[in-house]
């Protein structure tokens, strides 16, 4: 067992005996795990104790709960290049969220490169989050009336990642937000990121949007605070940018002016894609067209080899449309 580099299984190997075995292995380097039913043990109650484990492990794919990933956090060695944590849950314990990641964990160093995290909430009763006890039936009928609209749960604020800010040698940055729970993401902390991680090459953010009665009730917290202006940040700080995926962008607010975007064009192809994004609507089809200029002259000055991508149901897809051809023609134009 302890000359395997590489390992699969579930619960058995959490098992305190074969813990103790695999987290002290000199030669394992990758770690594949589904935790289904058991707890990950305390290094100090082995049958061989000690205060670190993985202390060679280059690679780990796990499926557990938040609590399991946590107590595995605290344990990890330095030499950690890439993390691929996936989690379901029927509800978030925000006890397990808002310190998901150890500040003092010794994996967050410029060895980790990838980071793909995945957290996905399975249930929730909308109805208790309204300050008045109704069934499903009474929600739409009692908002009409002027009740107080339902109440969604604390959001879960961005800082939860702030810790992997020591790693400075990020080259793909993944997170898969599927929650009923609010997400705080907006250009500050792009901005943030795009500082921390010079050498990033791949960034992806997705989050649920859901609606129930009209209401929004997922999602960011305030998606007027996430806009186009981020990418400005991601292409002056990240200069090895290949794709930039985000669920949804502001369109419609003012865009950097020209003076900010000198020096700023990457000559590498970049995938761009804006998933839901709003866009800035004129009083007709001549204003339109001159923000759809505007906002492709914008990202030209970004990345002259830009793919542009937006999802097949974004309802304003016709001028993203407007937006890409008019990036086609701005190349053509040089």
């Amino acid at each position: 067992m302890p000359a395997l580099a590489q390992l699969t299984g579930d619960d058995g190997l959490f098992q305190p005996d074969m813990f103790n075995i695999i987290s002290a292995s000199e030669r394992l380097v990758e770690l594949s795990a589904e935790i289904s039913n058991c707890s990950v043990p305390r290094l100090d109650l082995l049958p061989e104790p000690r205060s670190e484990c993985f202390l060679h492990l280059k690679k780990l794919v796990l499926d557990a709960s938040l609590a399991n990933i946590k107590a595995l956090f605290h344990q990890l060695g330095a030499c950690l290049e890439s993390l691929h944590i996936t989690s379901s849950c029927k509800r978030i314990d925000f006890k397990d969220i808002q310190d998901l990641i150890p500040n003092q964990a010794r994996w967050l160093t410029r060895n980790l490169e990838s980071f793909y995290f995945v957290l996905v909430e399975t249930e929730r009763d909308v109805v208790k989050w309204a300050p008045y006890e109704a069934g499903l039936d009474d929600v739409w009928v009692k908002i009409r009336e002027g009740l107080p609209r339902p109440t969604a749960p604390a959001p879960v604020l961005w800082r939860v990642f702030w810790p992997l800010s020591k790693c400075n040698g990020m080259l793909h940055f993944t997170i898969r937000f599927l929650s009923w729970n609010h997400l705080k993401l907006d250009d500050q902390e792009i901005r943030t990121m795009s500082g921390q991680w010079e050498l990033l090459q791949t960034l992806d953010i997705a989050w649920e949007r859901r609606t129930h009665v009209g209401f929004d009730v997922s999602g960011l917290v305030a998606e007027s605070q996430l806009t186009l202006a981020c990418l400005k940040e991601l292409a002056e700080k990240c200069k090895y940018l290949r794709a930039v995926r985000l669920t949804h962008v502001d369109g419609s607010q003012a865009l950097p002016g020209r003076e900010e975007m000198k020096h700023l064009r990457r000559e590498l192809p970049v995938e761009v894609d804006v998933g839901y994004a709003s866009f800035g609507l004129g009083d007709g089809e001549g204003n339109e067209r001159a923000r759809a200029r505007e906002v492709a002259s914008y990202l030209y000055a970004l990345w002259p080899k830009m793919t542009l991508r937006w999802h097949e149901d974004n309802r304003h897809s016709l001028r993203w449309k407007m937006v890409a051809n008019e990036l086609v023609t701005l190349a053509w134009d040089l």
